[in-house]
């Protein structure tokens, strides 16, 4: 608890003293009892008045007190006559709003003491005493102190040297007025920052508890320096201390939302929390409001706990520097709000004297860190979205590539289909018109050797009509019939026939057509150039290839006289000829050609 106080009719003195002032108890321009009464008026109390005598600090806190009044005079005995320096008196802290009287004369105040009053419980005041207000003798210097029931304590006043006095107040401006504007610009910043990226990106709402926690910690920063507020004090209050136990849910929402965690229950409970508090600050008075918050701001921070639990398993788990910069930034200000929170309760004097309130220092060092992982966050977002669209266009070219070329291929087949459809009208007319006089030609002939080229020529054009309706079909069948009319011309040019095959294979109806053609135009040549008593013709089939050997016992033949059909045929094919003189006589042709796979139900096109 407080310093009691224990004495009464107390007298102070402003005795010079060249040392640098301080904070400190044992100052003796540190004005530490005092006489006070509580009257409430504007102006000072009259003769008549009871005054009691206290030691400082005071606290207002219990209700003894603050029923007595929310308005208290603070009467201080200073011996004359004026001092030579310039003299000013030092209100270092207290809460809420004061106002100075020397002898008799209004000096100057903090504010408006009417509601809402003027908040001056985080700042430093000091005003100027004049020299023509000091008197010879006796001098009586009062401060007014105006509290709200619940709240408001007052510490020692100094009254010294205004050279002495005046450093000391600004240092403690700086620090606690001064920084928490600047951490409200910055956490200004944060918030606007948060909202414009969330409403960029509506889907990513880690930008929008971003900036949902800058507005909790931009109405903390507020409270440290505003004075004047726009409601209220009691709308304020509300506001402030929702706005505290809101940060710890925030950060956590945040911390879930930025590494794309849904923790559904314990964000449930969270704000169930929340909800529940902010009702009660919302029904209870000023008294409970100051009794009973310390309870209710320690559980929220207990959010601040998880999160900073949770992220440092996550930080082990993802070995990311971010997160465990954001975990131990979270702990850094779970600490300045313990820190505050002793501060505030008057409890230790060391932090009272010395120390200052931090947390509005720590929440935009948070934000600035956390703003930094935004920015991180969205470069590596946008590098992401570069490296994507570089792919789709890279994608959408190979598709443009890929339906060029099947217009491409459409463009051929429909060429091909057009050169089909004139191919069988020629092949109609040459059946009609040219297989007629062939057929009349065969029984016509006056002699065999005629009769067997018209029937060739025949057997030719049939195969030419009837190539645009060939079938794929097994190299068994297919050279089973090639042998019986390859038996049938070799008997009628009065020459043996050898037929063999090993193995078997499924050919195309392009690959079925061009060998007919093949092997009939090689028997021709055996037959019609070589001039031998016997032809041999050999199939051998393996997978993905088929070759054919057909030789002859003639005269034999130069490799320059390869027919050029049969060279052209098995190119088409993608094969090759070879065309070589046998041992004792004759030729031997052999092509070799590619035979792919088929799916049975193939057909020309």
């Amino acid at each position: 608890m407080l310093l009691a106080a224990t004495t009464s009719g107390l007298a102070g003195t402003t005795a010079p003293d060249p040392r640098p002032f301080g904070i400190d108890l044992d100052d003796p321009r540190m004005q530490i009892r005092a006489d006070l009464a509580i009257v409430d008026a504007a102006v000072p109390p009259g003769p008549g008045t009871a005054w009691q005598p206290v030691q400082l600090p005071e606290s207002w806190r219990s209700p003894e007190r603050w029923r007595q009044g929310d308005n208290g005079w603070y009467r201080f005995i200073l011996a004359g006559p004026a001092p030579a320096e310039p003299q000013s008196v030092y209100l270092w802290r207290f809460s809420m709003n004061a106002a100075v009287w020397f002898n008799g004369e209004w000096i100057g105040d903090g504010g408006s003491f009417e509601e809402p009053v003027a908040r001056n419980w985080n700042r430093p005041l000091i005003f100027r005493l004049p020299a023509a207000a000091w008197r010879s003798d006796r001098n009586e210097l009062l401060v007014r102190l105006r509290v709200y029931p619940g709240f408001g304590h007052m510490t020692p006043v100094a009254v010294g040297p205004t050279a002495l006095l005046q450093p000391d107040h600004d240092r403690r401006f700086f620090a606690q007025i001064s920084l928490s504007q600047v951490a409200a610009v910055v956490m200004a910043l944060a918030m606007l920052s948060g909202l414009v990226l969330w409403s960029i990106d509506r889907r990513d709402t880690a930008y929008l508890w971003f900036a949902a926690l800058s507005a909790a910690f931009l109405v903390y920063a507020l409270n440290k320096f505003v004075q004047q507020i726009p409601m209220s004090a009691r709308a304020w209050w509300w506001l402030v201390h929702t706005a505290v136990d809101a940060a710890p849910f925030f950060a956590t929402l945040f911390a879930h939302r930025a590494l794309g965690v849904r923790r559904i229950r314990v964000e449930a409970a969270m704000a169930a929390v929340l909800v529940l508090f902010a009702t009660l600050y919302a029904v209870w008075d000023l008294p409970q409001l100051a009794r009973f918050n310390p309870v209710t701001h320690g559980i929220a921070t207990l959010g601040s706990l998880y999160a900073v639990g949770w992220l440092l398993r996550q930080w082990r788990r993802r070995s990311t520097m971010e997160v465990g910069a954001y975990a131990l930034s979270l702990l850094a200000l779970f600490a300045a709000g313990l820190y505050d929170q002793l501060l505030n309760s008057l409890l230790f004097p060391m932090l009272w004297r010395e120390g200052f309130y931090v947390l509005s220092l720590a929440m935009p060092a948070l934000l600035l860190g956390l703003m930094f992982q935004l920015g991180l966050r969205s470069v590596r977002a946008m590098h992401a979205l570069r490296v994507a669209n570089d792919t789709l266009e890279a994608r959408v070219a190979l598709a443009g590539a890929e339906i060029e070329a099947t217009y491409s291929r459409e463009r051929r087949l429909l060429a091909e289909r057009s050169a089909g459809q004139e191919r069988e009208r020629i092949y109609r007319d040459l059946h009609d018109n040219l297989g007629a006089r062939l057929l009349s030609l065969v029984y016509g002939a006056p002699d065999d050797r005629q009769r067997s080229l018209a029937r060739d020529a025949l057997s030719e054009m049939r195969t030419l009509v009837a190539a645009s309706q060939v079938e794929s079909g097994e190299l068994a069948d297919l050279a089973e019939e090639w042998r019986l009319e390859a038996e049938l011309r070799c008997e009628n040019a009065r020459q043996e026939l050898a037929w063999s095959r090993d193995g078997d294979v499924r050919l195309s109806a392009r690959q079925r057509y061009q060998l007919e053609r093949i092997v009939r135009e090689l028997i021709s040549n055996a037959i019609e150039h070589g001039q031998g008593r016997r032809i041999e013709v050999a199939w051998r089939a393996e997978p993905g290839r088929l070759e054919l050997r057909v030789g002859d016992d003639g005269k034999g033949m130069p490799a320059s006289a390869a027919p050029a059909g049969v060279i052209a045929r098995a190119a088409d094919l993608e094969g090759r000829v070879e065309w070589s003189p046998r041992a004792g006589g004759g030729t031997e042709a052999f092509v070799a050609v590619r035979v792919p796979a088929l799916a049975p139900t193939e057909r020309a096109t």
